[in-house]
């Protein structure tokens, strides 16, 4: 700030002041301003150039009455400060009203709240002006524990200002007459955001949506025209939904012919592809006449019939829970009785003519009815004489009868005995039939889901072979480019929440980094090999990381599949070759294999030198982003700092974290430098400086304990200097994993040139890109590292040590080193592990290691109180 203060002065000698009507409380001083002190410049240039009296600010507001605090500003770093300032002792609230990369409304929202409930006057009434809401009293009794958020159910809003009707349905957002006809055009948007109940209806590793989904269409439109029976209804193709896109669909009445039968029509398209042709998805008849087929449920179950036995019934489903609804069933001849029961969302019911999921479960029952090709698999194709008697049921007893060599008959009632649903006859067709190998909505591929296809009790998971490269590639090859990207990503997010053990794919968010999802090296592997195999595409061992998320894994699938563009889909073209012999890269590997390390070394920093630097973190737009890799109800938040070389990064701890999951926080902070377009810090003061501030950030205000692996280590022991010795923030604690040495001073007896050959080129392949940005990043950040003045820090510190040697050759530790702590009064923890297995395959032993420590700690601390 010094070259500036002349100029600043000079300005600021020209301003008029005024002395402040509230008070204010000097940064400078750390006490309440005397305000006649506010109006000499030579104030406010001390207040550019003098430490930052901030802690002492904070103690003073709140030694003056101040308990409730709210940061005006574009982030939360303030917010976590003054936290930290006051400690949980103090009966306060901090908020920030905005933070970085959150919605501005939720965060601003969310503050208000937090200062609400806290004691401070909000007035709501100017927040909820022009919304129609009022104050509503709630119950005085306990309320049950359960999830309170409204579903979103899809319906219409405003729809009479365009001229529609609102449908009132759950599938269905509008009506519209058609002009010069006696037709009528029904319309609404299915998704898996506003319809997640869908999701429970997985075939194949695809979501579909059900064939009694278009039967319940059908019938919502013979409402709307006075027709009470849909003679017959003839399913054409599957719809496929994915879990980033919306469908609209559209259900089309024609005008009455001579006996009043109506035909009916049922398309879709992707929501956000107006220009893409529409897809029919089921073709029928609707007729005013109602008709009921007998059915005697006087008693239950009836008599003669033996039940059968529903052991591990949906155990070899994808059916989640919602279309797992047969409860019992019966035989008795060619007739099968079942009691079915819509499970958990039963509220539900009652938005419906029939819900789907529970009509769904009748059919689950005609796996028991002997029909002629049942060892195909069957599926719905033709409903006939369809009637609905009463709408909303939850609970249903059903009679299936064989009507046909592939066909039955349904009748329905619900447990008092009172008719439900009358079918006529329900054709059903093997699955392997050709009408399900076309499109689905928009063109969207329906024959993965149609060929893996069963009756309920037989469906199960099939995945991607090495075998089926070639009729996915075909497949490929027939779509445009929006719907080669659905493909694609579909199956990205389908392996994806297979290895992770996910039911279905609604768990993976694919906008989620990797890492956030809970991918480690050994999952990533895993997903590389599966989509090489599906996309005969050799990818880099770094593509999973260096991709980012389901998101971005799929566009960069894309593109090297050439279908950006609207190109096709070809088999040339193999993304991550070799090395090009004369990049940076290669450069540098060939040096260290050669034992030139530290020529390489001084390259990458000259290289470094030519990139834009900063000498504060303010001029940076933004903090590095924490990466949340596990969640759990621990006092303290573990934050790991990133070691600063060009294969490191956050994913270095995404082994060592997963076994903290459900049990502690764990965030991740890479470096700044390291991605593309960032600047490099231009001295060790800045790099300390922005690690700390990045971690304040990370902690969002909860105890936080730094934890860094390897040169990791160094980096976050100086962070913990720098908020002590500027803040006067304490972190609970230190973890230091195999951190050889605080600075590096001279390598301080290292064989650094042996670390680097071993880290580059002994171990496997990279998990990320060695890119030009990498590369010169560890090149300043290694300078940086020598150069750091680290100043102690008083938070409790553990040092885990490695027995094991890394290198072959190199003798192991010994005992006196193993113990001799890095820093003074350090616990030292010596672990059965080498240098890199100690966060890979050893993780869970430096994990308890860790754990146990902490514990003991957090205990300790609470005693203390």
């Amino acid at each position: 700030m010094e070259p500036m203060l002349d100029a600043f002065r000079e300005v600021a000698e020209q301003l008029t002041y005024t002395e402040p009507v509230i008070p204010v409380v000097s940064n400078v001083t750390g006490e309440v301003a005397d305000p006649a002190l506010l109006c000499s410049a030579e104030y406010w240039v001390r207040h550019v150039r003098d430490t930052v009296r901030f802690a002492d600010g904070v103690g003073a507001l709140n030694g003056a009455g101040a308990n409730a605090f709210l940061e005006i500003g574009p982030g939360a770093v303030l917010t976590a400060l003054t936290r930290q300032t006051l400690g949980d002792e103090a009966d306060a609230v901090a908020a920030p009203a905005l933070r970085a990369r959150h919605d501005e409304q939720t965060t601003l929202l969310t503050g208000l709240a937090e200062l609400h409930v806290a004691g401070v006057r909000v007035d709501w009434a100017a927040w909820f002006e022009g919304t129609g809401a009022r104050r509503t009293d709630v119950p005085t009794y306990p309320w049950q524990h359960r999830a309170y958020w409204p579903r979103p159910l899809a319906f219409a809003g405003d729809v009479a200002g365009a001229g529609l009707t609102p449908a009132e349905h759950p599938l269905l957002g509008a009506a519209v007459s058609l002009a010069g006809t006696s037709g009528v055009l029904l319309t609404g948007r299915v998704s898996l955001r506003t319809h997640p109940w869908l999701t429970d209806h997985t075939m194949g590793g695809m979501v579909l949506f059900p064939a009694t989904g278009f039967l319940e269409l059908a019938v919502r439109a013979g409402d709307q025209v006075g027709c009470g029976r849909v003679q017959e209804l003839t399913l054409t193709t599957p719809l496929v939904l994915d879990a980033r896109s919306a469908v609209a669909v559209q259900v089309r009445v024609g005008a009455p012919d001579e006996s009043g039968g109506r035909e009916l029509g049922i398309h879709s398209r992707s929501a956000d592809a107006p220009d893409e042709p529409w897809t029919q998805h089921a073709a029928g008849v609707l007729v005013p006449d109602e008709r009921q087929v007998e059915f005697d449920a006087a008693q239950w179950p009836p008599q003669g019939a033996e039940p059968l036995d529903l052991t591990g019934f949906y155990e070899r489903t994808e059916y989640g829970p919602l279309f797992q609804g047969l409860r019992a069933a019966w035989a008795r001849g060619e007739e099968v009785f079942a009691e079915l029961e819509l499970p958990g969302r039963a509220d539900d019911a009652e938005l419906f003519a029939l819900h789907p999921a529970l009509l769904t479960a009748a059919l689950h029952a005609v796996e028991f009815v002997e029909l002629k090709d049942a060892d195909q698999g069957l599926l719905p194709f033709s409903w006939s004489g369809v009637s609905l008697h009463a709408s909303g049921a939850a609970r249903l007893r059903v009679r299936l009868a064989k009507a046909g060599e592939d066909t039955v008959s349904i009748a329905a009632v619900d447990p008092a005995g009172r008719p439900v649903l009358s079918v006529e006859a329900l054709a059903l067709r093997p699955s392997s039939a050709a009408r399900l190998l076309g499109p689905g909505a928009a063109g969207r591929p329906a024959a993965p889901a149609a060929r893996a296809a069963r009756p309920a009790a037989t469906v199960s998971t099939v995945p991607v072979r090495a075998a089926d490269t070639a009729s996915f590639l075909d497949r490929l090859t027939t779509f445009g480019a929006a719907e080669q990207e659905h493909a694609l990503h579909d199956l990205v997010v389908t392996c994806a929440a297979e290895l992770l053990g996910h039911p279905d794919t609604s768990e993976v968010d694919p906008e989620r980094d990797f890492l956030e999802l809970g991918f480690d090296s050994l999952i990533s592997i895993e997903l590389r090999r599966r989509l090489s195999e599906a996309t005969g595409l050799q990818l880099p061992a770094s593509i999973v990381y260096d991709s980012g998320s389901p998101n971005g894994l799929t566009s960069w699938l894309l593109t090297e599949l050439g279908a950006q563009g609207g190109g096709s889909v070809s088999r040339g073209g193999v993304p991550g070759g070799p090395v090009e012999n004369d990049s940076m890269e290669r450069l540098f590997l060939d040096g260290i294999a050669q034992g030139k390390t530290r020529e390489a070394q001084r390259m990458l920093a000259t290289v470094a030198a030519l990139r834009p630097t900063f000498e504060a973190t303010a001029e940076l737009e933004d903090l590095p982003w924490p990466v949340t890799l596990a969640e759990g109800p621990a006092a303290s938040r573990l934050v790991c700092v990133s070691a600063p070389t060009a294969n490191g990064g956050v994913h270095q701890y995404a082994q060592l974290s997963a076994h903290f999951r459900g049990s502690r926080d764990v965030a991740a902070l890479p470096l700044v430098g390291f991605a593309t377009g960032e600047a490099l810090p231009a001295g060790p003061e800045a790099a300390a400086r922005v690690i700390a501030e990045s971690a304040l950030q990370a902690a969002d205000g909860q105890p936080f304990v730094l934890v860094g692996h390897s040169s990791g280590g160094s980096l976050a022991y100086a962070a913990a200097g720098v908020l002590e010795t500027t803040w006067g923030i304490r972190p609970a604690a230190v973890v230091l994993l195999d951190t050889l040495s605080i600075q590096h001073k001279n390598d301080e007896g290292m064989d650094f040139s042996g670390m680097m050959r071993f880290n580059f080129t002994a171990v496997d392949d990279s998990p990320v890109r060695l890119t030009n940005s990498r590369l010169s990043a560890m090149g300043r950040w290694m300078v940086l590292l020598n150069a750091l003045d680290v100043h102690p820090t008083t938070a409790p510190v553990l040092e885990i040590k490695c027995t094991r040697a890394l290198i072959e050759g190199v003798p192991a530790p010994d005992a006196d080193t193993l113990h001799e702590p890095l820093v003074p009064s350090a616990t030292v923890r010596p672990v059965d592990a080498d240098h890199l297995s100690l966060i890979r395959e050893d993780s869970a032993k430096a994990a308890a290691l860790m754990e146990e420590w902490l514990t003991a700690l957090e205990e300790s601390a609470v005693s203390a109180q």
